[in-house]
């Protein structure tokens, strides 16, 4: 279903498209938990949340993501790490910083609880690219130490701008809120080269 919905929102139908993800989100709230898992929902949550993103729409994002995230059990801490961190990103596109660093801070504790690895490079640079919105040097400059040791600083640079630039040249408008991640990525990468 989301395959078809992602088709109609590249050929800019969107109202098609939304129809597809939210029909989709009502047949998994038909069903008993034990007939899906936790991961199948959070990415029909997730696609529908992005959805939105991409159409800038952050206010109709918002109460899905919060829908799910009132009931913290029911997906478990990976899941709601992905959702708490899509959040974030709702809340910067409404311009409400302290909830953005809020939910990605959220993220960030949801991901440490889970089984997972260490947390992923993006949340990290989630985390400093509110800083560095809020103008809050101090907390940005320990979010750079913590990217540090990740090492590959220049070849991922060098890849979100290869990605950008053929993401602009394809104008695809399912991809819309990953470019404006990628781009507040690379400016916090950029920081990061200008720190060494």
């Amino acid at each position: 279903m989301s395959t078809l919905a992602s088709l109609y929102e590249q050929a800019e139908q969107k109202e098609k498209a939304e129809q597809i993800f939210l029909r989709a989100l009502s047949i998994f709230q038909s069903l008993k938990p034990a007939e899906f898992s936790s991961y199948s929902l959070t990415d029909v949550v997730e696609e529908l949340a992005t959805f939105y993103l991409n159409w800038q729409k952050p206010e109709q994002a918002q109460p899905v993501l919060q829908q799910y995230l009132a009931q913290p059990d029911k997906l478990g801490d990976y899941n709601n790490a992905r959702l708490s961190n899509l959040l974030g990103w709702t809340y910067l596109a409404q311009n409400r910083l302290m909830l953005a660093n809020d939910a990605f801070e959220k993220a960030s504790t949801y991901w440490n609880q889970s089984d997972a690895q260490s947390l992923p490079l993006s949340y990290l640079l989630d985390l400093a690219y509110i800083s560095l919105r809020n103008g809050n040097i101090y907390v940005l400059k320990q979010h750079v130490e913590d990217i540090k040791p990740y090492g590959y600083i220049d070849g991922y640079t060098s890849y979100l701008q290869n990605q950008i630039a053929q993401t602009a040249s394809a104008n695809q408008p399912n991809l819309r809120f990953t470019v404006k991640r990628w781009m507040a990525h690379l400016e916090v990468l950029q920081y990061v080269l200008s720190e060494q």
